[in-house]
């Protein structure tokens, strides 16, 4: 397997160390850390993100040492044991999200798929584009669905209709997080990675970095990522507390 370079892997330490608010070396240090949310604001949760050996877990300021000392002793592995990662949060839980790939592709790890089939979208794709979302259901749009008016977005047709479409949002300086959906009646055929990877090489000609991020249990989309060169950086999951109806971090 080709690897990420160098200059990418220091971006991509650059961008998860701003978003904890830590020195880049913790990002390698084995062992749990706990660290007072920094990118995810007041987010009424937690965030855990996994490395190898390291686990990093963002929490609300006012919850700081009382996570500390029910989860900072734990081993990186606790991420794979939710019953008992959950179990010692002591906070009623309203969602999990979560164990989910982070991967990055660059250059030199890039694969991409033939581009035929697919375009970037304009305003005038406006009509398509809202059919082809009413298509998708509402959970699938908030997982996979683009803003074609604040972002690049890609789209794959069949005959004059959308049936798959991809776009990035840029967050933080370098990283283009890419979102992708499939009307559900095209499924299965190919086009989710057509579209991410017209999107990844708009990304890379821009001189970003694309970031992929799908639950660990959703076998097509990794399989997306994978046959696109897409490595794995990290898992994160997201646990959001009961109460404050704050959104997702973003991560």
């Amino acid at each position: 397997m080709i690897n990420l370079s160098q200059a990418t892997l220091a971006a991509v330490d650059r961008y998860w160390a701003a978003f904890f608010g830590c020195d880049p070396a913790l990002l390698v240090a084995p062992g749990t850390t706990i660290v007072p949310h920094a990118g995810l604001g007041d987010y009424h949760g937690l965030f855990a993100f996994r490395r190898r050996e390291t686990l990093i877990i963002s929490v609300p300021p006012g919850r700081l040492e009382q996570d500390r000392a029910a989860l900072g002793a734990f081993p990186a592995t606790l991420l794979d044991d939710l019953p008992t990662l959950l179990g010692q949060i002591a906070a009623p839980i309203e969602r999990v999200v979560g164990p989910a790939f982070v991967g990055y592709a660059d250059a030199a790890t890039f694969r991409p798929e033939s581009a035929a089939g697919t375009r970037l979208l304009t305003g005038d794709d406006r009509e398509r584009f809202e059919r082809f979302r009413d298509a998708c259901s509402a959970l699938e749009w908030e997982h996979g669905g683009s803003n074609l008016d604040a972002q690049p977005v890609v789209g794959y047709f069949v005959s004059d209709q959308i049936v798959a479409a991809s776009g990035f949002e840029l967050w933080g300086e370098q990283i283009a997080h890419i979102a992708v959906v499939t009307h559900p009646g095209y499924r299965g055929l190919g086009y989710g990675g057509k579209v991410v990877s017209a999107i990844v090489a708009l990304a890379l000609e821009r001189g970003l970095i694309p970031q992929y991020r799908t639950l660990m249990s959703n076998t097509p989309s990794i399989k997306i990522g994978a046959a696109l060169g897409f490595v794995l950086y990290g898992e994160s999951v997201a646990v959001r507390l009961k109460g404050d109806q704050i959104g997702f971090p973003r991560n």
